[in-house]
């Protein structure tokens, strides 16, 4: 509950934290692409769950009179520390009119501030909060796409689905540990499962790298997922063709209808990693 107060002014003082956190839930060696685990794992970015918090903490108390009072002189004070909070809960709003009203005259109307905090926009349920932190998820997903020349050739921000669920589909309740633990592994890549992680790690060039039964490829995630012939099955045609051995964990993960990219990602980690029996397509 004290979130919105204080982790606004020590957000770089907890990122540390925050990406050792990300580090130890994703058993990851080293720092994976970010977009990639925040997804897979269901984590929105730091900031998005301070915004969420901000959200309901301001418009939980706004019926109260004298918080009224506050927010409205703050919503043009930008140099007050809950200046940003009131912004947050005043785009959720906005977003809320947007998506209940249905004709571009009603939505082109004059912008709600907390002089209309009768309107029905400013009450929230836990789906409606659901919807808007997706919403915002996707918009930081697709500006971190636009940014990232190599992210933007790979992927349509226009057609990718983000599933704010997806973690579900990825670790299925009867899954289990160790098959989760590889599972993102093959996503990120940054583990000593692979030969060329581990040179990389001890910068030791002279450490072989080279897959055991390929010889003259280099091991990694990519490899064994798409080429490596010790692991050519069924499954394997079922991941979206790609050539990034950087990216093709987010390309499977944002692809639209991709639960049965989903289910063949798991059947091919726990055949990469040796258990015996063979997930179902079901998950």
């Amino acid at each position: 509950y004290a979130a919105p107060i204080w982790l606004q002014s020590n957000m770089d003082l907890f990122k540390d934290f925050w990406n050792r956190a990300i580090l130890k839930i994703t058993g990851s060696e080293y720092y994976p692409r970010r977009l990639i685990v925040e997804v897979s794992t269901g984590i929105p970015p730091l900031h998005l769950i301070l915004q969420e918090i901000s959200v309901k903490f301001v418009l939980k108390y706004q019926v109260d009179n004298n918080f009224y009072a506050l927010f409205t002189q703050l919503e043009s004070n930008r140099e007050h520390p809950f200046y940003h909070h009131v912004c947050a809960a005043l785009k959720y709003v906005s977003w809320k009119r947007k998506a209940h009203l249905e004709t571009d005259y009603q939505n082109n109307r004059a912008p709600l501030t907390f002089l209309d905090i009768n309107a029905p926009e400013f009450n929230y349920t836990k789906e409606s909060i659901r919807q808007f932190m997706s919403h915002q998820w996707v918009d930081h997903i697709k500006g971190s796409i636009q940014g990232d020349s190599e992210l933007h050739n790979l992927l349509d921000v226009g057609q990718f689905d983000l599933q704010i669920d997806l973690y579900k589909k990825l670790f299925t309740r009867n899954s289990t540990r160790y098959l989760d633990s590889k599972l993102l592994t093959l996503l990120h890549g940054s583990s000593k499962d692979y030969g060329k992680f581990r040179r990389t790690l001890s910068g030791n060039n002279s450490e072989d790298h080279h897959c055991v039964v390929c010889h003259d490829i280099v091991d990694d995630a990519y490899h064994r997922l798409y080429v490596c012939p010790q692991y050519n099955c069924l499954y394997r045609n079922l991941l979206p063709a790609t050539s990034n051995h950087k990216l093709f964990g987010l390309q499977i993960l944002l692809e639209p209808d991709n639960q049965h990219m989903i289910s063949a990602l798991r059947n091919m980690a726990q055949i990469i990693f040796g258990n015996d029996t063979i997930l179902s397509n079901s998950g």
